[in-house]
């Protein structure tokens, strides 16, 4: 089968890459709008970065960055922008009951056909 999502999909690699670093520049500015990437990438200008060499020129930000980011800066670091920058980093959802959700029935343990394994994921009738 030849379908494709889109045509984008069986671009020839080079326009790809191309098309790629031409958007990269305005990736950057938005991204430097957050506290911790602008401090990250002082002194880049993202009109500059438009090739391979240039991209591995920025500064990596690594998992291991994220713990202190997110101590010094809560709830995330300084990582984002707009309203999740200013929202306390909880969506309004149900709190989980501290209460035990009663067991699901087996079929057929009334007659004491069924019996389950201890992991509670397994059953044999």
């Amino acid at each position: 089968m030849t379908d494709h999502y889109d045509a984008l999909e069986i671009r020839e690699p080079a326009m790809r890459e191309a098309d790629l670093f031409a958007r990269l520049p305005d990736v950057l500015r938005e991204a430097m709008a957050a506290p911790a990437y602008a401090e990250r990438l002082k002194g880049v200008d993202p009109a500059g970065v438009t090739s391979r060499a240039a991209l591995a020129r920025l500064p990596v930000l690594r998992k291991s960055d994220l713990p202190a980011l997110h101590k010094a800066a809560p709830p995330f670091g300084g990582l984002s922008q707009g309203f999740l920058a200013r929202s306390d980093g909880c969506s309004p959802r149900p709190a989980r009951s501290s209460s035990p959700s009663p067991p699901m029935p087996i079929p057929g343990a009334a007659r004491g056909r069924c019996s389950r394994r201890a992991s509670g994921r397994a059953m044999s009738c």
